[in-house]
């Protein structure tokens, strides 16, 4: 959920929330990230393992100026290169704090769907995250002449061939040893679209 604050001279940033929600539809929010002043950023899919939560925040922005000329937000979204990808882990299980128990650095890349995620255990008893993720390298699958699943390219049996459909799997490793407030870089390492089980990552239209 993003918390927008529409005055960019009285608040200081908008906010990205995730919110638990009961069978009661009672909801709580169990992690809050600011992701900038006036910054919409596309987030499609987070990620889940038994005791976290796993936020990738890309650097593909809707602009609020575009909201209203009626090109549609999606095909006017801007992927910024220069900036790199967030990622911010967050602590299901804390009862109180909804601040990330860690923050990392990563590619500039996009994604929509999050693949699987999972915590391993290592011989000294610390813990990472092994996230899998379906991956673009910029914002072409949106943005682009033929950009994916727009319904007039669907439609075209021609167009279809030409969309930006290709993504790539990858994976990244994430240390959790604590609550940490300063950035670490972490490299994505690229899977083959078929795993050892023989299931298909990637498929074409």
């Amino acid at each position: 959920v993003l918390e927008m604050r529409p005055l960019p001279l009285i608040h200081d940033s908008n906010i990205a929330h995730i919110v638990r929600t009961d069978p009661q539809l009672n909801q709580k929010i169990i992690g809050s990230i600011k992701v900038g002043k006036g910054v919409v950023p596309y987030i499609h899919d987070f990620s889940l393992t038994e005791n976290y939560a796993i936020l990738f925040v890309w650097p593909l922005r809707l602009e609020l100026s575009n909201f209203l000329n009626g090109d549609g937000i999606l095909k006017q979204a801007v992927f910024h290169e220069d900036i790199p990808t967030k990622i911010y882990v967050f602590d299901i299980k804390s009862k109180e704090d909804p601040e990330p128990i860690a923050r990392f650095e990563t590619d500039s890349m996009v994604a929509y769907h999050h693949i699987n995620a999972y915590e391993e255990v290592e011989p000294d008893g610390s813990v990472r995250i092994v996230v899998d993720i379906s991956a673009y390298p910029d914002g072409g699958m949106m943005n682009g002449e033929h950009g994916f699943a727009y319904i007039d390219q669907l439609g075209d049996p021609e167009l279809r061939k030409k969309q930006e459909k290709q993504a790539e799997c990858c994976r990244w490793c994430l240390p959790i040893t604590g609550k940490s407030e300063q950035y670490k870089w972490v490299n994505p390492t690229k899977l083959e679209a078929v795993d050892s089980n023989g299931l298909r990552y990637l498929s074409e239209l």
